[in-house]
């Protein structure tokens, strides 16, 4: 998946770097599928998909730490810096509007997460701000 430092090219330049990317995985002997190569898009209509970005991260990390399918409170937090956004993602127990939310199942137990990337606070795009 492509995240934020893509999503910032046009769409035609976008769909173009997405297509050399599946010719490469079509031939690499991986196991792939041309829908798995796509831009998670930021266009606000589409928010729940912009902030799978960090959700995504979250799980990584709570996977390493041996946290999920446990107690959601002993899950971390994450801030991750990309070069184009910074998405931060927690679980948290207190209601939150969908938009800002999203509830993922492993094991017995269900985690409700607050995730949100902030598109233009990536490290280049900020350094680039900042000159």
């Amino acid at each position: 998946m492509a995240t934020a430092g893509l999503r910032l090219l046009d769409d035609e330049v976008q769909e173009r770097i997405m297509e050399q990317c599946r010719k490469v995985l079509r031939v690499s002997g991986f196991k792939f599928r041309d829908v798995w190569a796509s831009v998670i898009t930021s266009n606000i209509m589409f928010f729940a998909l912009s902030s799978d970005e960090g959700v995504y991260a979250w799980v990584v990390a709570n996977y390493v730490l041996g946290t999920l399918g446990d107690n959601p409170l002993r899950t971390t937090e994450i801030i991750e810096l990309g070069g184009a956004s910074a998405q931060v993602t927690f679980f948290s127990s207190e209601t939150m509007p969908s938009e800002i939310s999203r509830s993922i199942k492993f094991g017995n137990f269900t985690y409700s997460l607050y995730s949100h990337s902030f598109l233009y606070f990536g490290q280049a795009s900020y350094s680039t701000k900042t000159g």
